[in-house]
Order: structure tokens, then sequence, then C-alpha cells
């Protein structure tokens, strides 16, 4: 995606979700131990409303979506597409449908940290 003009520039990653087995988060530390480079914002989903997230998404480069699991429409990537922000997501259900890699975003192999840390880098 190229940045808009006079676009204030984006930086870092951004992971919203609880720490559960199903969100991924064990995947994603586990590729931030193999990438040390990149920059990721853990947020929990509970207690952001609507303008906190925003603010959050509109100043992140990218979003980081490892969920193991299958949601239909996670809220969070609904989100970051309304800001404009690419995702990084497992290639599961819906989010292999609604992720064009290198056009809205990156897919990598459920539970592969190895394969998440080359999207991160």
């Amino acid at each position: 995606m190229k940045p808009v003009k006079n676009e204030p520039r984006r930086s870092g990653g951004v992971f919203i979700s609880d720490l559960s087995a199903e969100s991924g988060a064990a995947t994603l530390i586990e590729a931030l131990d193999l990438y040390p480079g990149a920059l990721i914002e853990f947020l929990s989903r509970d207690p952001l409303d609507g303008d906190a997230l925003q603010a959050r998404l509109q100043g992140a480069a990218y979003l980081v979506l490892p969920t193991l699991s299958y949601d239909p429409m996670p809220r969070p990537l609904v989100e970051a597409f309304a800001n404009g922000v690419p995702v990084i997501a497992s290639r599961v259900g819906t989010l292999a449908e609604l992720i064009e890699p290198g056009r809205n975003g990156l897919l990598f192999e459920p539970g592969s940290a190895r394969e998440l840390a080359r999207r991160l880098a």
C-alpha cells in the first residue's frame, strides 16, 4: 500500500486479542523470538472503545492476527481494513479469502512461528 500524501507515518504492528491459546498469541511470541526486530503492541480487546482502537490502528503499519480458530469476521480485521491497515494473518477460514497477499496483507500457516517471523521481516 502506498502512503497517502500528508498522512502521518505509521510504524510497528498491533495485536488486538486476549492471550488465549486460540488467539495465536503463543505463535506470535515465538515469532518475535525468531525475529526480534519486529515491534508489536499487544492490546486487549476488552477495554478498547471504538475511538481508542481507531487511534491505535491509525498509527500502526500493520495488524497481526495469528488466530488458530475460525471467526467469520474478526472485529480487528474489519477495523484494520476500515483504517487502511494491512493485516498479517493465519490462513484460516475467511481470513484466507479476505486477505489478498501483497495487496491488503500477508498470510501464513496457522501455528507456524517461523513463517510468521518471515512475514514480520
